[in-house]
């Protein structure tokens, strides 16, 4: 992820409590000159640096605004990993012809460390924008018993229904003795600016999490495969 040049800065000072002269500041962080030095002015106005005999040297109270800059950075930065995650999953799993199960995917984020009240609210946003259908499907089965989510659903085996007569199909399955289930599933609607850069950081930052997401649907799967089921939006 992009780490702004402030905290680069800061962190430099966290890890050097004596201070470093500019080109000892700019190699240590790998920073462009001109922003390393906007920064370093910032810093010097609000007293929190002063620089001695070509040295920067961190006053006393840096550290305290160390601290907020980093709580900060942190909100931010986890809140842009939450939005990459969702388009970058969703994105990939339409990219393959698939609908992602919501509860799937906030178990998967949930699994990360994200809160899932504020997963679910910004799912809902992208709802909102046109970025994200929200399905509901139902899935009959002859096997007996609770039916877990299927992680991913290939749209090849949707068959569209009127919402008048959506709860028609379950009730005949049920009088011939099928177990259903039903879920909200998801269906990204991005546009390639927003799409590309998400499913790269999938790509590069969330393997593991994609992986996973790949053998819970593939183990799902099977467990359906002993017997029928007809999914219906």
């Amino acid at each position: 992820m992009f780490t702004p040049t402030l905290v680069k800065v800061l962190r430099f000072f966290q890890e050097h409590p004596a201070g470093g002269s500019r080109e000892e500041i700019i190699g240590s962080a790998q920073l462009e000159p001109q922003w390393a030095e906007r920064a370093l002015h910032h810093l010097g106005q609000k007293n929190l640096v002063a620089v001695s005999e070509g040295t920067y040297q961190p006053e006393p109270s840096l550290a305290d605004f160390a601290s907020n800059m980093f709580r900060l950075y942190d909100q931010i930065n986890r809140r842009n990993q939450r939005e990459l995650l969702v388009r970058g999953l969703l994105s990939a799993v339409r990219e393959r012809g698939y609908l992602m199960n919501m509860e799937s995917l906030l178990k998967l984020l949930e699994e990360q460390g994200f809160e899932r009240e504020e997963t679910v609210a910004f799912v809902q946003e992208e709802v909102s924008r046109g970025h994200v259908g929200k399905i509901r499907v139902s899935v009959g089965s002859r096997r007996v018993g609770i039916l877990p989510p299927l992680p991913c659903l290939p749209l090849s085996d949707l068959r569209p229904t009127d919402l008048g007569q959506y709860d028609e199909p379950k009730g005949n399955w049920r009088e011939r003795g099928f177990t259903v289930w039903e879920g909200d599933y998801l269906i990204a609607n991005y546009p390639v600016d927003l799409s590309t850069p998400a499913m790269l950081f999938v790509d590069v930052e969330g393997a593991d999490i994609k992986m996973r997401l790949r053998e819970e649907t593939l183990q799902a799967w099977s467990r359906f495969r002993s017997g029928d089921y007809f999914p219906r939006p």
